[in-house]
């Protein structure tokens, strides 16, 4: 029989990372989610941050980044789960980024929001406490936007507020502005650019533990630790729904109201929930390191990929032409019947010390925003349980144990060779056929590994730019139903930009050419801390889809339309800013598409649809769903006006982006 004859099945690049601790054999823990920043140096060549709202490149032709964020460790913010807070990502692009770097003299922050788009009550809130004395804690408020919010840089906040002592300040009786802080009111500043914005904060550096409880400057310790809490609360759904998304660092820590009080400046997490910075390099503070992986460490071998690899499955060929059957139950379940797939994963360790007993599970769920959770039943194994198809000599799965050493990367496999009855559910399963998620678990069963990054989760799929249309499912599975809802309650949010591309660095590369993406020449880079963290590329941008390689468009590319949804669950607990009481969402997923094309093209109509989901305005759709049920929606992407002469380039696969994926295709026939 025709044992090779393939088609791809499985993978696109919705890529999970989730890093669990067993703690002790009986009870499997989860592992701590990132909670250490190795505070970085400014580059003595590009120096210090320029204060005026201005991080990345704001379309790039007219301002440029600030290189003084060249060198800043660099944190990818994610919408914060309620539910299950240690899976920071959920499948959702990152909503921006949050910097930190110093000099002698000050400490620099930044934020980097990209979306949602501001709004009149958006807030971060700050808090640092650098000298083990409560009393001398600082808790920082922060409202950029007045009523009046229009692109521009240089602009001071609206409000800033700060609170000291944190065993009082959630108290209504807490004094606010208790003395001057004058750098509060000059050391910050904003910009806004197309709906996107970002914020600065410059804050001098008292050297003197003594003077830790003075207002002109903080306190900083020049060696060991100190601890940080930021979270950015954004409420650009609040004009219709009435709803608020946070971003917190460290991810597990989001603002939690209580019953009997909602008020913002009462609900400021406990200590406990903070996270550890330090002035020291990783090899000093040992916390900022340990077990990680990236979104470009996973990858599928097979005949079709050969090294290094792609995100598809080749799975049974049921004929040439192939006519699926019409019932999967009755198939063969147990043989190894499709080509071979090496499902590669690699972990690095960059601790001082070797990682014992490490093994990685993989797991495959519908395309759009699965469960949250993969105990919920919507995760499956690669293989199945009890397992078939797993062929010597990797055919466990969790894999073999292994030990990864310090300062070297470890590959973990798994082969499958999908059976009839497999590859006959996998082609007609998801709410797009063929097309599925693909969760990496890693676990380790000694207590003393520690993790770097918890989740990397990203969703999306290439496709080609002639007419486009598929479904994503999202599922209401694992949830209980939050107070004042029947079911379950979504708000799916969908950004989308159309860039222009040109042939760069010898017709390797095609690189952006308008907008907030657009190319510059500032290197910059990332922290050491956690690969999860948008890797900077050398050009210093917003993020990795500015450039992309000419390999991956053979016919070229000339323009592209990205488009990103974002799923948000509502949970019936409020949060009061400003006095205007707001929803909490949970971040609960994404999906995207890149839709690439070579020739010139006159407009882009992109629709999203399905039955229940109603669009509340533009770029904001609601859907309810019933209590462990799930719904299918559809986008479709279609060029207007466009050469159809022109050659219809296809993004096969970009390791890195922070949006991941590959086309699904047919694969090459091959006999033995």
């Amino acid at each position: 029989m025709e044992r090779h004859s393939s088609h791809a099945v499985l993978v696109n690049r919705c890529l999970i990372a989730l890093f669990m601790l067993l703690a002790c054999l009986s009870h499997p823990q989860r592992a701590k989610a990132q909670k250490d920043f190795c505070v970085t140096q400014t580059d003595v060549v590009t120096g210090s941050p320029q204060i005026d709202g201005i991080v990345y490149a704001v379309d790039s032709k007219n301002i440029a980044p600030d290189a003084g964020w060249t060198n800043a460790a660099r944190y990818n913010l994610f919408p914060f789960n309620s539910m299950s807070p240690l899976n920071d990502g959920y499948g959702m692009a990152k909503i921006g980024d949050l910097q930190l770097v110093r000099d002698s003299s000050f400490v620099y922050i930044s934020y980097a929001i990209q979306t949602p788009a501001p709004e009149v009550d958006d807030t971060i809130v700050l808090v640092l406490s650098t000298d083990g004395n409560s009393a001398h804690d600082w808790r920082i408020e922060i409202k950029p936007f007045d009523v009046a919010i229009t692109d521009g840089n240089s602009f001071t906040p609206s409000q800033v507020h700060y609170w000291r002592d944190s065993t009082q300040w959630n108290n209504p009786s807490a004094v606010r502005d208790p003395v001057a802080a004058p750098w509060l009111g000059t050391n910050i500043k904003y910009s806004t650019y197309s709906g996107t914005w970002a914020i600065e904060i410059k804050i001098p550096v008292e050297p003197v533990m003594a003077n830790a409880s003075e207002a002109t400057a903080i306190y900083f310790p020049p060696s060991g630790s100190f601890s940080l809490y930021a979270d950015v609360l954004q409420t650009a759904a609040g004009t219709l729904l009435g709803s608020v998304a946070q971003s917190p660092w460290p991810v597990t820590s989001g603002i939690i109201p209580s019953a009997a009080d909602s008020i913002l400046e009462h609900n400021t997490p406990g200590s406990s929930q903070w996270g550890t910075a330090s002035f020291d390099s990783p090899t000093v503070h040992t916390a900022c390191t340990g077990l990680s992986i990236g979104a470009g460490d996973i990858a599928v071998v097979n005949v079709d990929n050969p090294p290094p690899g792609s995100t598809s499955l080749l799975r049974y060929k049921f004929g040439n032409p192939e006519v699926l059957p019409t019932v999967c139950t009755v198939l063969d379940a147990t043989t190894p019947a499709g080509p071979k797939n090496q499902i590669l994963g690699t972990v690095h360790n960059n601790m001082l010390t070797d990682a014992p007993k490490v093994t990685m599970t993989y797991r495959f769920a519908n395309w759009g925003l699965p469960a949250i959770d993969p105990a919920v039943g919507d995760w499956s194994l690669a293989g199945g349980s009890p397992s078939a198809g797993l062929i010597s000599p990797f055919n466990t799965n969790p894999t073999t144990i292994q030990t990864v050493t310090a300062g070297s990367p470890a590959q973990f496999e798994v082969d499958w060779e999908l059976t009839q009855r497999q590859s006959c559910d996998y082609a007609k399963g998801g709410a797009w056929p063929g097309h599925f998620c693909m969760l990496a678990q890693i676990d380790s069963g000694d207590g003393s590994v520690r993790f770097t990054n918890t989740s990397v989760r990203v969703n999306t799929n290439f496709v080609t730019a002639s007419a486009f249309s598929a479904q994503a499912q999202i599922s209401a599975v694992g949830y209980t139903n939050a107070p004042g809802h029947a079911g379950q309650d979504f708000l799916i949010t969908v950004d989308k930009e159309v860039r222009s591309y040109q042939a760069k660095d010898g017709n390797r590369m095609y690189c952006q050419t308008n907008g907030k993406g657009a190319t510059t020449g500032t290197v910059g880079k990332d922290g050491p801390q956690d690969p999860s963290r948008q890797t900077a590329s050398v050009l210093f941008n917003r993020d990795l889809y500015s450039c992309i390689p000419a390999s991956y468009y053979p016919k070229g590319l000339s323009q592209a339309m990205l488009w990103t949804a974002r799923g948000y669950r509502l949970t019936g607990t409020y949060l009061t800013i400003n006095n205007h009481k707001y929803e909490l969402v949970d971040g609960i997923g994404g999906f995207g598409y890149v839709a690439g094309h070579n020739g010139k093209i006159g407009k882009w109509h992109q629709n999203l649809s399905g039955p229940g989901l109603k669009q509340i305005k533009p770029g904001f759709y609601t859907i309810q769903i019933p209590t462990g049920s799930k719904a299918a929606v559809t986008t479709s992407i279609v060029p207007v006006g466009c050469a159809l002469f022109g050659s219809a380039g296809m993004l096969v696969m970009f390791p890195g982006m922070t949006l991941l994926g590959v086309l699904v295709y047919f694969g090459s026939r091959k006999k033995t």
